[in-house]
């Protein structure tokens, strides 16, 4: 194997460590697609527009193969709105974590930021935010630019579920943060 997928399976070993047993599957397919597009950090995953938000099966493979070698630890939970996974570092993540101590140390700070920043919410605040990056990130690839209500539209017209002001408000909220790339000055 080559060192990204070591540094790969390290960083979700870091993750959900870090996340003290909250993240499910949602949250670190956010966490490490909040560090490739928002922290800069260099992951070999190709993000596309899913169901969920943005979505790479790599992410799930690697989380997959962490399992299988007991470094991170799946548990089934009941939310009121069904089941999912809540993972923890399991017996052999002390290892994979050292197999990527240099990636690890080098973006330490930013992946504790993310973390932090995005710990705390839902899985349907991180579908609606990693949706609006998505959205911001396309329109710059295409040096297309908008306004922070023409983004929200957007984002609203892909998942007409999301409320617009909710959206609006956290499209203001993340380009007070720099986060976005292709909201016209205003």
């Amino acid at each position: 194997m080559d060192d990204s997928v070591w540094n790969r399976l390290g960083l979700i070993c870091s993750l959900v460590e870090k996340s003290k047993g909250k993240a499910g599957r949602t949250a670190l397919m956010k966490f490490a697609y909040f560090l490739k597009e928002l922290k800069g950090v260099p992951l070999d995953y190709r993000f596309t527009l899913y169901t969920y938000g943005p979505f790479d099966s790599r992410v799930l493979d690697d989380l997959s193969y962490a399992e299988a070698l007991e470094a991170v630890v799946g548990t089934l939970v009941h939310f009121s709105g069904g089941y999912g996974y809540e993972y923890s570092l399991g017996t052999k993540g002390d290892q994979l974590k050292e197999r990527a101590r240099d990636f690890l140390a080098e973006y330490e700070q930013e992946i504790t930021a993310v973390v932090q920043e995005f710990g705390s919410k839902t899985a349907g605040e991180l579908e609606m935010i990693s949706t609006i990056v998505y959205i911001d990130r396309s329109a710059k690839e295409r040096e297309s630019f908008h306004s922070m209500d023409e983004l929200s539209k957007k984002v609203v017209g892909v998942k007409p579920y999301l409320d617009f002001e909710d959206v609006r408000e956290e499209t203001e909220n993340l380009h007070g943060r720099e986060y976005l790339q292709a909201v016209e000055a205003q």
